[in-house]
């Protein structure tokens, strides 16, 4: 068991100053200042944490846990209150500032070896309950705010398995659902921004001595992720970032005198995808970021003065 207290004090101060143009801050804010915009606050918490492990036998644990997790308030940084005259001057402005967010964390596992230890498996399930939980989006502004209660389940999972002495294998995966509630004034969807539903990923390397001082290597890499939403929690379809797979290979040898040649093809299959997309609106239109690299071949070369 355990418990920690926090305390953050944050001081914020912004001047939206006047210029000449539509792309000043009015593409961001859509007013300006008379002065500095400044504010003081301050927020603390306890966290307990709770922890129980229990270990069956020698290849075997178990484990259980409840968890408080805590996240300071702050300001948004493109964002201010008050109300503009009709010069779209805001007198008296003050900046838009976000409450704590915080977290209960339940969590159940199990880490365990098979077959000698040439199979060893980490599976866990997870239940997650934010209140006040942050969220960036654009609203006459890039904001932070507070959107309610999120409750989440998932699923996280790997495996390593040495299949013969020259092969291995390493595979995770990982599932979310998750569900938003009291956010209606932000967005009509209830899925968070940049959060694909389950993730897989997986490598198989094999390694072979070729000569009396050096090693034949290669592999074989994947990861793959369904859509997501971008944007808020407005779900837009429009601005849904389609899942993808990038797969790369390698081949390579390495010597005991410390030199090593590695060639490589990455994005195999040459797919495009993106990092994520944003679902905005007004001068920013929805949009993908983020461009995958195209079929990228390469050749890397090293030596180890270690020793």
């Amino acid at each position: 068991t355990g418990m920690r207290y926090s305390k953050d004090t944050k001081e914020f101060a912004i001047n939206v100053l006047d210029v000449e143009s539509e792309w000043g801050p009015y593409y961001i804010f859509g007013v300006t200042t008379d002065g500095f915009a400044s504010d003081k606050k301050s927020w603390d918490a306890f966290t307990p944490r709770f922890v129980a492990r229990f270990m069956p036998n020698d290849d075997w644990s178990l484990y259980a846990s409840a968890t408080r997790g805590y996240k300071s308030g702050g300001f948004a940084t493109f964002a201010i209150v008050g109300e503009p005259d009709a010069n779209r001057v805001v007198r008296n402005a003050s900046p838009d500032s976000f409450d704590p967010e915080t977290v209960w964390s339940y969590e159940v596992g199990a880490k365990g070896d098979l077959f000698d230890s040439r199979l060893r498996l980490d599976v866990s399930g997870y239940h997650y309950i934010y209140r006040d939980m942050q969220l960036s989006h654009f609203d006459q502004g890039s904001k932070v705010t507070n959107v309610g209660k999120v409750a989440a389940w998932g699923l996280e999972t790997s495996m390593q398995a040495l299949l013969s002495e020259n092969l291995d294998m390493y595979l995770a995966g990982s599932y979310n659902s998750h569900k938003v509630t009291e956010a209606e004034f932000i967005g009509s969807g209830d899925t968070l921004s940049g959060t694909p539903k389950w993730i897989v990923a997986g490598v198989l390397n094999y390694h072979q001595q070729v000569t009396d001082t050096g090693e034949l290597n290669a592999s074989v890499e994947f990861r793959s992720q369904s859509s997501t939403f971008g944007g808020g929690l407005d779900n837009d379809e429009f601005a849904k970032n389609p899942g993808w797979t990038d797969v790369s290979v390698r081949v390579g040898y390495r010597d005991d005198a410390g030199w090593a040649v590695t060639a490589y093809v990455e994005n195999l299959f040459d797919k495009i995808y993106f990092d994520g997309s944003g679902a905005l609106g007004g001068v920013l239109p929805p949009h993908y970021f983020g461009v995958s690299r195209p079929r990228t071949f390469g050749l890397k070369m090293s030596y180890d003065f270690g020793g």
